[in-house]
């Protein structure tokens, strides 16, 4: 019994150690099971970044430049109800489209216009304020790129217009051209018109916001100079001839 005793008090530490260890195996296992799952501020609180479906929402304006050089044109519209309209030039044609419902996804804006038409563009990049697209449009099927700036956010629930019958109307800041028979001279003022497509895909450009005060109906602007000014940077003129004077309006 004596013998018993010794070995017991003998082997009492190492059996403590053990215990011990066991112990502290069985915590570290208690606390890995009760460590909860890590959730990310931007999950928890929601990302203050608007996604791209919302970013494309609203009106963008820009010019652009196709595969020949040339320099085109865009007008887009897309509302927050889905709908909206696009006006752009290529290749010296105009398209005008009001559209029954666009889509946007993986970089890819399809448009559905409401005569059944469908066009795709191809989104390069996007952020609130910029976007620079590709289109392939025209006879020729010519890819334009087309560098927009958002001029109106529509993704407030704000709108400007409706999209059926004409497009809004918009400012144009006028270069005007007149030449006197009288004097055989020409002359040159700017003014702030507004201009309006039509459904047929022609401006008519007017003197009051209000559409009121019509100047007449422009075409596609394919001089270098006029009257000694140089005038390729403008897209459009309204020419007003007479057998005394001439006045040219270039706008874009």
């Amino acid at each position: 019994m004596e013998n018993m005793k010794r070995t017991l008090l003998r082997c009492l530490p190492a059996l403590l150690a053990a215990a011990l260890c066991a112990g502290f195996t069985s915590c570290g296992d208690d606390d890995k099971e009760l460590t909860p799952s890590y959730e990310t501020p931007e999950a928890s609180s929601g990302s203050a970044t608007p996604t791209p479906e919302q970013q494309i929402i609203g009106k963008w304006q820009g010019k652009g430049t196709n595969d020949d050089g040339k320099s085109c044109s865009m007008t887009l519209s897309l509302k927050n109800d889905g709908k909206g309209s696009i006006i752009a030039s290529s290749s010296g044609v105009i398209l005008v489209r009001f559209l029954s419902s666009y889509t946007y996804r993986y970089s890819t804006l399809t448009l559905n216009a409401d005569n059944g038409d469908t066009y795709e563009l191809y989104v390069n990049s996007l952020t609130t304020t910029s976007m620079e697209l590709s289109f392939y449009d025209g006879p020729d099927k010519l890819q334009t790129t087309y560098y927009l700036t958002k001029t109106e956010d529509y993704s407030d629930g704000g709108d400007s217009g409706g999209t059926s019958g004409e497009a809004e109307i918009e400012k144009a800041y006028t270069l005007i051209v007149t030449w006197s028979k009288y004097t055989g001279k020409y002359s040159s003022s700017n003014a702030t018109y507004y201009k309006r497509m039509s459904t047929t895909g022609k401006y008519t450009l007017y003197r009051n916001s209000n559409g009121t005060g019509e100047i007449g109906i422009a075409s596609s602007n394919n001089l270098s100079t006029w009257g000694g000014i140089r005038v390729s940077g403008y897209d459009y003129v309204y020419r007003d001839v007479s057998l005394n004077s001439s006045t040219y309006y270039f706008f874009n």
